[in-house]
């Protein structure tokens, strides 16, 4: 009965331990899983907006001053990256692997993909990952900034 008492008490100064750690580096927690699942919606609009060439969807959910590194490198602004739009033709795009932190009103999103498709007439077909930021501005969030790299086979 005493080895079981210290166990137990060992176990849960272990969890308050760690709890306390995880806080004092000022880790944030995940997100709550409501932001989560509109940040993931909202992030799945904008890859329908991309599958479909639907400049008008995709500028919606960017914001203006947002900056875009893409796969190859380039940085890019908002209108280039809308007008990018038009030179990617999309057969499949599978998300997977999320993981999201709340900042206030900002966010972090990281993850993987499975891409099937052309850029600039270029075969880009591979796995990806990408870290997009959301800020939200009255009420709505929108892309600020992004950052996509494939991953090395």
């Amino acid at each position: 009965m005493k080895n079981i008492k210290y166990l137990v008490t060992v176990f849960f100064g272990s969890a308050i331990v760690a709890l306390l750690i995880g806080q004092s580096f000022g880790y944030p927690p995940l997100a709550e899983p409501q932001t989560e699942q509109e940040l993931i919606a909202l992030h799945s609009q904008l890859i329908e907006s991309v599958m479909k060439q639907n400049t008008l969807a995709a500028a919606r959910l960017v914001a203006d001053d947002a900056i875009v590194t893409t796969p190859l490198g380039q940085v890019v602004n908002k209108a280039q990256r809308i007008e990018g739009l038009k030179q990617i033709k999309v057969d499949s795009y599978v998300p997977d692997d999320y993981k999201i932190r709340i900042y206030g009103d900002a966010a972090v999103m990281t993850y993987r993909f499975a891409f099937k498709g052309t850029a600039l007439g270029r075969d880009m077909s591979g796995d990806y990952r990408e870290t997009v930021v959301w800020v939200k501005r009255n009420g709505q969030w929108q892309v600020v900034a992004a950052h996509g790299t494939a991953i090395a086979k």
